[in-house]
């Protein structure tokens, strides 16, 4: 993990990357929603199809993680945590991850509609909290002074929950029509 504790990838590029690991795992309930839309309100029929389901399922949720994000890092700061632009760095790579994993999960349960609400409901909850465990024990051993364990543990989970809570309603909404 020293590419991401030395910044070796352009902040840039791995903001597109989250983008489209974001469109990956809201995917299945942004295509019910576009199609939902696009009958209800006659829209021209290109508008429904699974491109654009692709590429509008992570623009909400890509510009929600970073506005909250920003936000949350810029109260940590005050609070002294250490390195926020290192800690918001590696962020990116851990919700990556659990995008990408959660895109899975839910691709797969395409094929078995009847498990999908489920499988959405446990996939959203479990896979981003697993990851986020996985940044906690990262950040604490590559950034943080073992002085201040407790108080980033409380001041980052806040924001995890927080993040967390935005995505998480913002899935259920796009997930109404699937």
């Amino acid at each position: 993990m020293n590419f991401i504790k030395e910044k070796k990838i352009d902040s840039r590029i791995v903001i597109a990357v989250l983008y489209a690991a974001f469109c990956f795992a809201y995917f299945v309930p942004t295509r019910g929603t576009v199609a939902l839309f696009a009958i209800n309100y006659n829209l021209p029929s290109f508008l429904n199809n699974d491109i654009v389901a692709f590429i509008a399922a992570g623009i909400v949720p890509t510009l929600a993680y970073e506005i909250i994000t920003s936000v949350s890092f810029r109260f940590l700061q005050r609070g002294g945590a250490a390195s926020i632009d290192g800690l918001r760095y590696a962020l990116r790579f851990f919700y990556i991850g659990a995008a990408i994993v959660s895109g899975g999960v839910k691709l797969v349960f395409l094929f078995f509609p009847l498990g999908s609400i489920w499988a959405f409901i446990l996939t959203d909850t479990i896979v981003p909290l697993l990851f986020f465990v996985g940044y906690m024990f990262f950040a604490l051993k590559t950034y943080v002074d073992k002085t201040q364990y407790s108080r980033f543990i409380y001041s980052l989970g806040g924001v995890f929950f927080v993040v967390y809570a935005v995505l998480a309603v913002m899935g259920l909404v796009m997930g109404v029509a699937v």
